[in-house]
C-alpha cells in the first residue's frame, strides 16, 4: 500500500526508503549486525501482528512487508493521541482502490530496544480488516522496516529486527538456506520467480493472507468465461476486486520448487508486482529480508 500526499501543490511520497548499501561489507571490515528487537507474534491472527510503542503507548500493528509506509486507522490515531497535519493530504492505494489519508508524525516509535523519532505516517480514512480475531491499529511498513534486517518465522510465531553492518559471516545461517538477489520496487522487496515455467517478479508480503497473481483484463475475462471458482478480494480501498482460485503446478523460488501451489488471480493494479507471496508461502519458510545486502534469504521452516 502506498501513500501519495500533496502539500502546497507538490506531490511527494511519505516513505523513508533508506539508503541501500551495495553488497556485503568489504573484506576485513567488522560485522556489527546485532538483534535490536524480538517481536513475538500475537496469537489468533494469520498475519504477523506485533506490539510496538508509539509515543509511550502500546499499539497493535501488522508487520507488513507489502506496505510501503506506516499506516494507522482513525481509531488507532485517536487512541494514540496523534495530531493530524491538514496540510499533508493524499490517497492511500490498496487492492480495493484508494482512500483519503492525512499525514502525521510519530514522535517516538519503540521496537524492542530500538527507538526511532520523528517517523512520518499516514492515517487512512478507513478501518483496516481485522487480522483474524485481532483488531489492529495500523500497518508497520517498509519505510521503517528497511532500516533493519527483518527475520520472519511464522511457524514459530516470532519476528526479529537486526541493525548494524552486515558481512559474509552475518546471519542468517539456516540449514538449506539460499540467498536470492532482490530489488526495490516502489519501496518493497521483489525477487525473481518462475510460475509454471514463466518468469515473474514476486513481492514478499507478510500482510497478505494469500498468494496473488495479478493479470490483465483479458485474464479476468478468460476466468469468467471458463467459470473458474471466484470470489471477492477485499483490502484497503472502498471497492472489492474480482478474484479466482487457481492452483499452479510449479512455483520455483531460487533452487526450490513447490508443487500444486494455490493462488488467487485478480486484476493488475498500478505499481503492483506480478506476484504476491503471502502467508501460504511464509508459513512454510524462514525468511530474512536485508535491504543493505539487497537480498532475501529463504529456508524451509523446521518440522
Amino acid at each position: 500500500m502506498m501513500f501519495r500526499a500533496t502539500r502546497r501543490g507538490a506531490a511527494r511520497t511519505l516513505a523513508l526508503l533508506g539508503l541501500l548499501a551495495l553488497g556485503a561489507c568489504a573484506a576485513g571490515s567488522s560485522c556489527t549486525l546485532q538483534k535490536e528487537a524480538d517481536l513475538p507474534l500475537t496469537a489468533g491472527s494469520p498475519l504477523p501482528v506485533v506490539q510496538v510503542g508509539i509515543n509511550g503507548r502500546d499499539a497493535t500493528m501488522v508487520l507488513d512487508t507489502g506496505a510501503q509506509d506506516v499506516f494507522l486507522t482513525p481509531g488507532g490515531a485517536r487512541r494514540l493521541g496523534l495530531r493530524l497535519n491538514p496540510r499533508v493530504r493524499g490517497r492511500a492505494a490498496g487492492i480495493g482502490g484508494s482512500v483519503e489519508a492525512m499525514g502525521t508524525t510519530l514522535g517516538r516509535l519503540s521496537l524492542g530496544s530500538s527507538e526511532l523519532r520523528g517517523v512520518p505516517a499516514a492515517v487512512v480514512n478507513q478501518n483496516l480488516p481485522a487480522a483474524g480475531a485481532v483488531s489492529v491499529d495500523g500497518l508497520l511498513g517498509m519505510s521503517v522496516l528497511d532500516r533493519y534486517d527483518v527475520e520472519l518465522d511464522m511457524a514459530a510465531h516470532r519476528a526479529a529486527l537486526y541493525a548494524g553492518a552486515a558481512c559474509a559471516a552475518s546471519p542468517p545461517r539456516w540449514a538449506g538456506m539460499q540467498r536470492i538477489a532482490a530489488r526495490s520496487l516502489n519501496g518493497v522487496f521483489v525477487i525473481p520467480v518462475k510460475l509454471d515455467g514463466r518468469r515473474f517478479e514476486a513481492m514478499i508480503d507478510s500482510g497478505s493472507q494469500t498468494n496473488v497473481l495479478f493479470t490483465d483484463a483479458r485474464g479476468i475475462a478468460f476466468a469468467l468465461r471458463h467459470g473458474l471458482q471466484g470470489g471477492r478480494l477485499h483490502g484497503v480501498g472502498p471497492n472489492f476486486a474480482h478474484a479466482f482460485n487457481v492452483s499452479f503446478a510449479r512455483l520455483e523460488v531460487g533452487r526450490e520448487t513447490l508443487h500444486e501451489v494455490p493462488f488467487v488471480v485478480t486484476a493488475r493494479r498500478p505499481g503492483a508486482p506480478d506476484i504476491v507471496l503471502g502467508q501460504p508461502f511464509l508459513a512454510q519458510h524462514l525468511v530474512w529480508l536485508s535491504a543493505q545486502r539487497q537480498a532475501v534469504f529463504v529456508a524451509p521452516a523446521p518440522d
